[in-house]
């Protein structure tokens, strides 16, 4: 058992490897810092990865300054400097896309045409009987400047017309549906399909860091990341030598049969479509994939990344998802469900795309791209479950999304996070994680997988039934079957690999075995109806003959697969598990207990098996399981390293045993003769006290960030919000005081005479930056007769206002807001509509290249009215109770229709993350008040800000608080603590510390928009007495850090043992009992063994909490991108939904156990 050794100190070549996130400007001796933060944490490589919002010059010379500092601290810490190949994503490009940003545009794209994605688009119209098509053909053809590809006349019915090729200028005397295609070029995209383009791209980029660093290659630089390409061309894909290559390929002409690409049922139409994908499959694996990855083979890099994994847009965007991914050494995939779910999940499919591709080949390790975008608040706990997941399903390389170089300003925040680095709390305690993590990464390579359920990939099924780029009903039924099939199986722990048609002809097959690769199935599955690659039928048969069994998955469909080709009628593939279990085909059975998101594989070697269980569940699970094989019995514990031994029981050609795992808990059943059995120690509780009382609280600064002690003297805190208002506007509302940090603060970032907010229109994570008109509405009831009434209005970048449907002038621009007369009121009911147009929208919706976004290009509308009517003035601004649609509606400005009724409000936890423009109406959604960058403040009704402005500042200082310093302001100002007036000589004012929040009031006059407070106000923090609860209690809704908590306890001890339940902890604790260290507690259980620690008479247990990065990150999106619907989805809403993150602290009850040891009972299993 020499592996036991390297399982508990893996080889760092299984570390978890991130996405380092290169933005802003590059120091080497930050980058060399960070590297050193990271080896000392248990991180030994990373993917050097630039961000959209890198300012370093991408591929120049402070860039390859950068790369070189990394390479040698590298190799003085024993590092892997990984290969990111691109600028942002995806690769190719060798430079930006982006409109705005810091970065050179693509160099490869630079070069022309010939490198940028092609599509065929389609145009197509009817000439009915009595029309002459010449003429009707001709007007159309005019309406587009470009020439068409070819032009085709198609007759009979829809399905299976004729098709007649047309020579524009010959025209025939028919009739009929007409169809024009024309090469559309993607100027923004890659031509994946084109050897030379990547050739070029290889030049730019893979061949620039041979010269430099090409010794390094296979040591300091281990591999390479290949990330998100795919064919952009829509609704058909398409290069320019796609008509040579086809016929060089096909033996046939595409020219003749083209139409068929947009529909047709007929068998050859059928057939067509699955020679035009699998040539473009081809040639997309040949230029990229092949290329890149025989570049790397030479060399001696390790070539890995990701493509696409939704299964029914293969054939379009990403051909034929083997032979594209075997030529890297570990195949890759994303992980979207941490992204864009809610709850998050991982959808299994994705890894196991992977996996499935890396055993059929031989390949050691398969990688995936782990959790990005899961967001600010997700908790170690939750990450860990998705590793649990993960390595169900095979996977064993995690690439963590991502690790940020910084994320302090605005193309920054806007970045998918969460950070896992060094501005989380959690970062002092990353090495347990990541020594978790390496130990399941190294287990997970051993020895051989057991898989005994293979399922098809379907592919030319996909492709014959992919019409103008879309899956029909026929294709989506077989990608929902092949889903509902995995995800079948998985629920009931049956482990399964997809398989091609290509690695099955190849296969070995005897004994009722498939053998392919590292896989050795006995079960086939298949969808009902679904084209087979050709010979494919023969070698089934053989494969059945043999004893071996394929199922079949319901689906619809054209061809059937031959009933005596299966050994038992297609079913349901919801219940092809049911299938699998009457055949025991499976190693692993729970025979009781709660099954759901438990996740199992089984590994082999030398004799030995291994099987994995990993809960992807926040709750415990108490399981009786049957495990195929003999011997003795131990559980490996990847978070310890630990083996310890299980008791079980002989069944049959297995053992029965029970397990329990806590919330998100994972680990291995070892089945091995070359240990004895075992029996394990087992202890009961005897005895319980309660740790309770007031604790000892003290609130710390970033003292102990890096230093293991459980003593901290007092410190230092900064207050970096605080409710504000002014005279202008007495509500309070909260405000961070500096936008960045060594930033000053002034009063101006927050006053104006506006009351409303610019608004929009937002049905998705981000706001409609891509809109071109949006239309609002709001009613509005005047109780007495209007006498005149007037609005000041701005937009970007023209608005039409309409009273109760008539039109009151038009307003072009947002610099200068424009005042218009409103006639046409009346008392009782109104509407004012207002119809906003941006003639120049922008593409881009977040903004992550740039700081700043550009004021003329996000579709705004700000509105102020005034109606004086014979009692008062009534006021209307723009703001959230604004109704607004992306499309006009009728009677979208007449008051006598009711959209309000059916306007609806979003809810952010379940909205879509993207999308175009809705027709349904929503409410509108508030960019922010004035003086919301990039606009400024503004002129209202031509009137200014007149100074003085009075300011006040409520500031909550908190618990535990023993001194306040001097606030740091430009005017002179007054204030008061707990109502209790202060001056400026009573300052720094010390105080006894107290176990409540108290409120320091600031007011002064302002005599410019550059007065008010400068700074964060600074507090000296001393320890209090308290009872344990959440920090929001002692005023720390802002903070992310650390709490000491220390309390004594008397013990008379006796013999046993002695475990210590926390109780709740949110999130991180670090456990002292005695002065000694005794454990670092990341997630549930929170229990510490504290036998070794605790001794008779008094106890000091001191705990060190810390909490989520999630509650500072709320409080610090910079006035960039405050305006920004991207922004605030990351850096407010994406935070706000997962609330139960968002607790802090030693919440308890904190209790100590006696235990004492027991006899091993009698093993009765649960399922008799």
């Amino acid at each position: 058992m020499n592996w036991m050794k390297q399982f508990q100190n893996p080889p760092r070549e299984y570390s978890a490897v991130p996405l380092w996130f290169w933005n802003g400007t590059l120091e080497p001796d930050r980058l060399r810092w960070q590297i050193d933060e990271m080896v000392d944490k248990g991180i030994y490589g990373a993917f050097m990865h630039a961000r959209a919002y890198l300012k370093t010059p991408y591929l120049e010379q402070e860039w390859w300054d950068a790369v070189e500092a990394c390479v040698d601290e590298g190799k003085r810490k024993g590092f892997g400097a990984w290969l990111y190949d691109e600028y942002a994503w995806p690769s190719g490009t060798a430079g930006s896309v982006f409109e705005y940003g810091y970065q050179k545009p693509s160099r490869v794209l630079a070069e022309g045409e010939c490198n940028m994605a092609k599509g065929l688009e389609v145009k197509s119209f009817a000439s009915e009987r009595g029309e002459i098509l010449k003429d009707k053909l001709n007007a159309e053809l005019k309406k587009d400047s470009r020439r068409p590809l070819a032009v085709y006349l198609l007759q009979g019915e829809e399905k299976s017309a004729e098709i007649i090729r047309l020579d524009p200028e010959n025209i025939p005397e028919a009739y009929g549906v007409i169809m024009a295609f024309y090469r559309k070029v993607y100027p923004h995209y890659v031509d994946y399909m084109n050897k030379d383009t990547i050739r070029l791209f290889m030049q730019y980029t893979y061949e620039e860091y041979e010269k430099r660093f090409g010794k390094e290659f296979g040591s300091v630089i281990p591999g390479a990341f290949l990330d998100e390409i795919y064919m952009a061309g829509k609704p058909i894909p398409w290069t320019d030598r796609l008509p040579d290559e086809f016929e060089a390929r096909c033996g046939y002409e595409l020219w003749d049969y083209l139409p068929w690409l947009m529909e047709g049922e007929t068998e050859q139409a059928k057939a067509f479509r699955r020679d035009f994908y699998s040539v473009t499959a081809q040639l997309y694996e040949e230029a990229v994939f092949k290329q890149i990855g025989d570049w790397c083979e030479e060399r001696g890099l390790i070539f890995t990344g990701h493509t696409e994994e939704i299964l029914k847009d293969h054939p379009r965007r990403q051909g034929n998802y083997f032979d594209t991914m075997r030529h890297m050494h570990n195949p890759g995939s994303d992980i979207h469900g941490y992204r864009y779910g809610f709850p998050r999940w991982i959808k299994p499919c994705e890894p196991k795309y992977a996996v499935s591709v890396a055993r059929a080949y031989g390949k050691k390790r398969a990688m995936a791209e782990s959790m990005g975008g899961a967001g600010w608040a997700c908790s170690l706990q939750q990450f860990k479950q998705g590793i649990n997941v993960m390595a169900g399903l095979g996977t064993n390389q995690f690439v963590l999304h991502g690790f940020y170089y910084e994320c302090e300003h605005q193309g920054a925040q806007a970045d998918w996070p969460t950070s896992f680095f060094y501005q989380n709390p959690y970062w002092k305690y990353f090495r347990i994680f990541s020594d978790y993590m390496s130990r399941i990464s190294y287990l997970n390579s051993l020895g051989k997988p057991v898989v005994k359920v293979g399922i098809y990939y379907p592919i030319e099924a996909l492709a014959e039934e992919t019409e103008a780029g879309k899956s029909t009903s026929s294709g989506c039924s077989v990608h929902d079957g092949f889903h509902k099939t995995l995800y079948g199986l998985l629920r009931h722990q049956i482990d399964a690999d997809m398989i091609d048609g290509e690695n099955l002809l190849k296969a070995e097959m005897g004994d009722g075995i498939a053998r392919i690769g590292d896989q050795c199935f006995q079960v086939l599955i298949l969808p009902e109806y679904g084209r087979l690659t050709e010979g494919l039928e023969e070698k089934l048969r053989c494969f059945v003959r043999s004893g071996g069994h394929v199922l079949a998955y319901g689906c619809s469909g054209g061809v059937r697969l031959p009933s005596d080709l299966l050994t038992q009628p297609a079913c349901r593939a919801e219940q092809i598990y049911r299938c699998i279990l009457e055949l025991g085909v499976p190693d692993i059975r729970v025979n009781y207990g709660n099954r759901y998101e438990l996740f199992v594989n089984c590994r082999e070697m030398n004799g030995e098996r291994w099987y994995f269980l990993g809960s992807g569940a926040d709750e415990e699970k108490d399981l009786e399981l049957w495990v195929r094989g003999s011997g003795a019995m131990r559980w490996l514990d990847p978070e310890s390293g630990e083996m310890t031994p299980v008791y079980s029981v002989a069944s049959g050609d297995g053992r029965m045993v029970r397990v329990h795992l806590a919330p998100a808990q994972a680990g291995w059943l070892l089945l091995t003769d070359k240990l004895q059995e075992q029996a394990p120690e087992l202890w009961q509780e005897d005895d319980c006290q309660q740790i309770g009382g007031r604790w000892e609280t003290q609130i710390l600064d970033k003292t102990l960030d890096d230093i293991w002690s459980d003593q901290a003297d007092c410190c230092s805190l900064s207050i970096p919000v605080c409710m504000f208002s002014s005279s202008l506007d007495p509500s309070p509302r909260e405000i961070r005081i500096c936008n960045k940090e060594g930033e000053p603060g002034y009063c101006g970032r927050h006053l104006s005479l506006w009351k409303g907010s610019w608004i929009t229109r937002r049905a998705f994570w981000h706001d409609g930056t891509d809109d071109g008109d949006l239309y609002f509405r709001r009613k509005f009831r005047l109780d007495h007769i209007p006498e005149r009434g007037r609005i000041c209005i701005a937009a970007v970048d023209t608005a039409e206002i309409f009273v109760n449907g008539v039109s009151a002038g038009v307003v072009r621009g947002y610099a200068v807001p424009q005042e218009i007369e409103l006639k046409g009121l009346k008392q009782g009911d109104n509407l004012l509509a207002v119809h906003v147009i941006n003639h120049n929208p922008i593409d881009d919706c977040d903004m992550c290249a740039t700081d700043e976004l550009p004021p003329d290009r996000y579709i705004s509308l700000l509105l102020e009215a005034e109606i004086k009517t014979e009692e008062e003035i009534f006021r209307l601004s723009s703001d959230g109770s604004f109704i607004v649609c992306g499309q006009e509606r009728e009677g979208w400005n007449q008051p006598e229709w009711d959209y309000e009724s059916v306007a609806r409000r979003i809810a952010w936890e379940s909205a879509r993350p993207f999308g175009g423009s809705d027709p349904e109406w929503t409410f509108a959604w508030e960019r922010g008040k004035l003086p919301l960058q990039p606009w400024g403040d503004l002129p209202l009704f031509g009137q200014s800000i007149s100074f003085p402005v009075t300011l006040t500042y409520q500031i909550e200082v908190p618990a535990g608080a023993c001194e306040i310093c001097l606030p740091e302001t430009e005017g002179k100002f007054t204030c008061s603590l707990d109502g209790a007036g202060l001056q400026e000589k009573d300052f720094p004012v010390r105080m006894k510390p107290e176990n409540r929040a108290r409120q320091l009031i600031l007011r002064m006059e302002a005599g410019s928009g550059q007065d008010g407070l400068k700074a964060p106000l600074e507090i000296r923090m001393a320890p209090f007495f308290a009872p344990l609860c959440d920090w929001r209690m002692h005023g720390l809704k802002w903070y992310a850090g650390r709490v000491l908590y220390r309390n004594h306890f008397t013990l008379k001890q006796e013999p046993g043992r002695y475990l210590l339940r926390l109780g709740q902890i949110c999130f991180h604790a670090e456990v002292w009992i005695n002065g000694k260290l005794a454990a670092v507690k990341l997630w549930e259980p929170y229990e510490v063994d504290a036998t070794e620690f605790v001794h008779p008479g008094e106890n000091e247990i001191t705990v060190i909490v810390s909490n989520s990065a999630a509650n500072q990150r709320r409080y610090m999106l910079v006035d960039e991108g405050m305006a920004l619907g991207w922004n605030r989805y990351w850096n407010e809403d994406n935070i706000d939904r997962d609330g139960e993150n968002l607790l802090s602290g030693l919440l308890g009850p904190v209790k100590l156990y006696h235990m004492h040891r027991t006899l091993t009972a009698a093993f009765v299993p649960n399922s008799v």
